[in-house]
């Protein structure tokens, strides 16, 4: 049996392995020699925000670099045309002047490689090759810090519009929750009392439920959703009767009472209710969707001068 002290160490242990991959992870972008590398106790997006700075930098850098010595590559090329020429000149003159007998031509080939225009274009030739080889290791590195600074950047980009993304949503869903889905000062019944109070209201096919034209069957409240696990679903309605000019909403969860909030008689024609509650019947699925029906109503027919 584990002794205190081993169980105490294991769970040292445990907790450096975790910083340890904690440090893999936030260094995953890293690995470029003389850019800084992200302060691993940062959070991500303050410890990259500064590195894609210093990639930035250093790529801007590297391009300068690299084009600086593309001129000076250049520049010698020109240098070695230059003296190409002067040493075909300077060649042709020496090669005239053994020409007299084998003797002085065969001294003239040995001693071509001393003329001053030989070792001139050589010194520039030599040159050449170094800036070449400079400028294959510079494209080479500066590819590495292009690659690396998309990487980072694509990745801030992403957390960027996660972040913004997910503020948003709850920042949306924090108002929502705030709606007022009280019964305010509306009527409330219970359904059986509801009906018998005016036989009217009842359906002519389900006499328990009642008559008339729905708009929208899901309108959501905290407390009342039909939630198992997966989106959560609304359990209110919304019902104008043509034959008494009522608009209510009810509750129509299973296993619950249901209840009704008798809003008014304003509305007069199926027309009016359909204006006033189709644009809304998209948004059943917000948060506290019924407070858009009971606001709806309210703004148009209860505020003053908002309906007759």
């Amino acid at each position: 049996m584990a002794t205190d002290q081993e169980i105490a160490e294991a769970i040292e242990n445990a907790r450096e392995e975790g910083a340890l991959a904690e440090r893999n992870r936030l260094r995953a972008f890293t690995g470029i020699p003389y850019v800084s590398v992200p302060d691993a106790s940062l959070p991500e997006h303050k410890a990259y925000v500064p590195y894609e700075r210093a990639l930035t930098d250093e790529v801007a850098n590297a391009r300068d670099s690299l084009e600086e010595t593309k001129r000076r590559l250049q520049r010698i090329e020109d240098q070695i045309d230059e003296a190409a020429a002067a040493h075909d000149e300077a060649l042709q003159e020496h090669e005239q002047a053994h020409e007299k007998n084998a003797f002085t031509r065969l001294k003239g080939r040995l001693t071509e490689n001393r003329l001053p225009e030989k070792k001139e274009l050589d010194a520039y030739e030599s040159q050449r090759s170094a800036l070449q080889d400079r400028v294959f290791r510079q494209t080479e590195s500066l590819h590495v810090l292009e690659d690396e600074l998309r990487r980072v950047s694509a990745w801030l980009d992403d957390m960027f519009a996660t972040t913004s993304t997910q503020g948003q949503a709850r920042a949306t869903d924090k108002e929502h929750a705030a709606r007022d889905v009280t019964q305010r000062g509306f009527l409330r019944y219970r359904m059986d009392d509801f009906l018998e109070e005016n036989p009217a209201r009842k359906g002519s096919w389900r006499p328990d439920l009642p008559e008339g034209t729905l708009f929208g069957d899901h309108w959501r409240r905290d407390g009342d959703d039909d939630w198992h696990g997966g989106p959560r679903c609304g359990e209110w309605r919304c019902t104008w009767s043509s034959a008494t000019g009522e608009t209510f909403v009810w509750l129509a969860k299973k296993n619950r009472i249901r209840e009704v909030w008798l809003l008014g008689d304003h509305i007069k024609t199926s027309e009016e209710a359909l204006k006033l509650f189709s644009p809304l019947e998209r948004r059943q699925n917000e948060r506290n969707s019924l407070a858009l029906v009971l606001d709806a109503y309210t703004n148009t027919y209860l505020r003053p001068g908002g309906g007759r």
